[in-house]
């Protein structure tokens, strides 16, 4: 257990006292920003200087370079010489690299590669380079230094006609019969550049003088006022120190006079651990939370250990040594035996104290009654287990997700209707779990959560989820949604719960039942009720379209034998067989319908009569073609038949069913296993 760890706890613990120096070091850091702050300045100092210096440098490179470059271009115009020109582009490369530097180096946002390689270009030395973009950049709202740069684009406007002339002598020279007369005007109006460049080096060099001046003067008198302002400035962080060490030794004893008065007024328990001691102290809240006296609990870790329930013993012991060892904050609920009997729980928070060399000198922190919390959470466990178990039983599907619609839980159903498990859309968002699908239109319905939070969820309308895997009953499953806001004591939605109702099964049912009410038992045809229906709308779409339609009414020959020979269920066999026959006789789009026995009828939309008689024979050939066999009898079967014209002349359908009846009737009377028009 911890508490018995005593050696490990030695170990880290041992008393240890500040440093002697500790208080001179107080006083004397405030200089030290002091002398970094002049030492710094001395730098930038050195730096400024020796940036002037290196324009003094680039400025003499820069002479030489355009100098030599007039010098050979004039050569070039005597002597047609090559290396003469090839000459002169190697001088006017300086001027004209600086040129490209002093560009890059006005724009705001410049290219430090760029104006680097235009200074290197013209000659300046690697190590100058910073310094001088610094000075440039820096210090460019210095009259002296700006007056140079402005005499440096002066000149390079020269330097760039200097280049124009050069361009216009190479295409000169390369005319065929040009003679030095030729050339005489473009050697005058270089003489006259290398004339006017001349005292633009000198003024140049004059203002680079000026400003390296300036700027020494600048920052001999800044490095004087830094010292003094500096110097002031570590006088008052000095008195402030003072001041606040004052004001802390003030602020420490209101501090414990409040500590005092806390602990006295306070619900908390407070404790106190030496473990180089041994000792550990219980605040009298602490004896008052158990039931015990102020003096009645020992001062001593074993006192801890034996009120401390031996299940919590463990994860005790876990905390502190990781709050020892590692850092962890110390934190842990336990349970301690009242004086009277029972547990009470508790929860104890703590951290370690240590010496200026690490070791453990004390450790304190507070105990806590928490037993109404645990308490409440008991509650609250069971409610939610209930709530768990009702929605595990509940046979619709429910998701519950959070305000930003992130799916929280997932119960059964749900799981089988989205395809979905409870741990794979924990975090997931509705939209990707629970896909609905407007039922007319197909299109997916993305704006759940929106509509719930507005409280404009439509109640009864019926939506298509779509499955994560199709299923045997399809991909899409039709569903009536109901969504519900979770709300916290203050009215705020924190959270949706959507229920998922199936209505497929309802749907099948239905269909089932309108199957039912519209179709015979025994051979699957369309009953009496449905057939009078259809041919209802037939006799209208007859009358207001002018169309024409065939009514058969047929009626089965020699049933009456089968029946009496082989019995009722023969005859309800024969039946379903006689109704196969006929259906390959017909037409998907004609309706062929029992009408109850042996009585059959058939409606041909949009036939002819002259059709009508050629299917009605084609359907007396096949029954009487047919032949039922019961176990050693053989039966011939043959069916009369009715037909009738269904038009605009038709007024009712019972008057057409009625004349195909009758029709039928006089088949059978003029020998049956006929056709008879009416």
């Amino acid at each position: 257990m911890a508490w018995r760890g005593k050696s490990h706890m030695q170990q880290a613990g041992g008393g240890g006292s500040l440093p002697a120096n500790e208080h001179v070091l107080r006083v004397v850091w405030p200089f030290v920003p002091v002398v970094l702050a002049l030492a710094l300045f001395c730098i930038a100092s050195v730096d400024v200087l020796s940036a002037a210096r290196g324009f003094v440098a680039g400025e003499s490179l820069w002479t030489k370079g355009q100098k030599a470059a007039v010098l050979h271009l004039l050569r070039y115009a005597e002597s047609r010489d090559e290396a003469e020109y090839d000459a002169y582009l190697a001088g006017i490369a300086v001027p004209q690299g600086d040129h490209q530097a002093r560009l890059e180096l006005e724009k705001p946002d410049y290219d430090r590669t760029r104006a680097v390689q235009g200074l290197l270009t013209g000659g300046n030395h690697p190590d100058d380079v910073p310094g001088m973009i610094r000075l440039f950049r820096y210090f460019r709202q210095v009259p002296e230094i700006d007056e140079a740069i402005a005499i440096w684009a002066a000149a390079d406007v020269e330097i760039a006609r200097l280049d124009v002339m050069a361009r216009r002598l190479r295409e000169r020279v390369a005319e065929h019969g040009c003679d030095a007369a030729c050339v005489m005007p473009l050697q005058r109006d270089i003489a006259d550049i290398d004339a006017l460049l001349t005292p633009m080096e000198e003024a140049f060099s004059a203002a680079l003088g000026k400003a390296s001046r300036r700027v020494r003067e600048l920052l001999i008198w800044s490095s004087a006022g830094l010292a003094v302002a500096l110097l002031g400035c570590a006088s008052w962080m000095s008195t402030r120190v003072m001041s606040r060490q004052r004001q802390l030794r003030q602020a420490l004893t209101v501090s414990e006079e409040r500590l005092q008065l806390a602990v006295a007024g306070s619900t908390d328990g407070l404790w106190d651990w030496h473990p180089h001691r041994g000792e550990l102290y219980f605040s009298p809240r602490c004896a008052e939370m158990l039931g015990y006296g102020a003096q009645e609990l020992p001062q001593a870790r074993e006192t801890l250990l034996a009120l401390m329930h031996p299940a919590d013993v463990a994860e005790f012991d876990r905390r502190l040594v990781l709050h020892v060892r590692q850092a962890v904050p110390y934190d842990v609920e336990l349970r301690l035996r009242r004086k009277g009997g029972g547990y009470l729980w508790v929860r104890a928070r703590g951290r370690m104290v240590r010496s200026a060399i690490g070791k453990a000198t004390r450790m304190a922190g507070s105990l806590s009654d928490i037993s109404d919390r645990k308490r409440f959470e008991a509650q609250l466990f069971a409610e939610k287990e209930r709530a768990q178990v009702t929605l595990q039983a509940i046979g619709d599907a429910v998701i519950t997700t959070d305000v930003w619609g992130r799916i929280q839980s997932l119960n059964p159903v749900a799981e089988t209707m989205t395809g979905w498990t409870d741990a794979e859309a924990a975090g997931c968002f509705l939209q990707q779990v629970c896909r609905l699908h407007d039922e007319a239109t197909r299109e997916p319905v993305a704006d759940l959560m929106p509509r719930a939070l507005a409280g404009t969820w439509p109640g009864q309308m019926v939506m298509l989820l779509e499955r994560r895997e199709p299923a045997a009953q399809g991909a899409t499953l039709a569903v009536k949604p109901s969504v519900a806001l979770i709300r916290d004591k203050g009215e705020q939605a924190i959270g949706m719960v959507v229920v998922l109702h199936d209505v497929s099964l309802e749907r099948a049912h239905a269909a089932q039942l309108a199957y039912e009410a519209s179709h015979d038992p025994l051979t699957g045809l369309v009953n009496r009720l449905e057939f009078e229906r259809r041919l209802g709308a037939a006799v209208t779409r007859a009358q207001h379209e002018g169309c024409t339609h065939t009514l058969m009414y047929l009626d089965l020959d020699q049933f009456k034998a089968v029946n009496d020979t082989c019995g009722h269920a023969a005859g309800d066999e024969l039946i379903c067989q006689i109704a196969d026959v006929m259906r390959h006789q017909l037409r998907r789009s004609d309706t062929l319908a029992r009408l109850g026995g042996d009585e059959f009828a058939v409606l041909l939309e949009y036939c002819a009569a002259t059709d009508g008689e050629r299917v009605a024979e084609g359907l007396r050939s096949a029954i009487a073609a047919y032949r039922y066999r019961c176990h050693e009898h053989e039966f011939s079967i043959g069916v009369s038949i009715g037909l009738v014209r269904v038009d605009e002349r038709t007024v009712k359908r019972e008057d057409a069913l009625d004349a195909a009846d009758l029709a039928c009737y006089r088949a059978k009377r003029e020998g049956r296993n006929r056709v008879r028009v009416g």
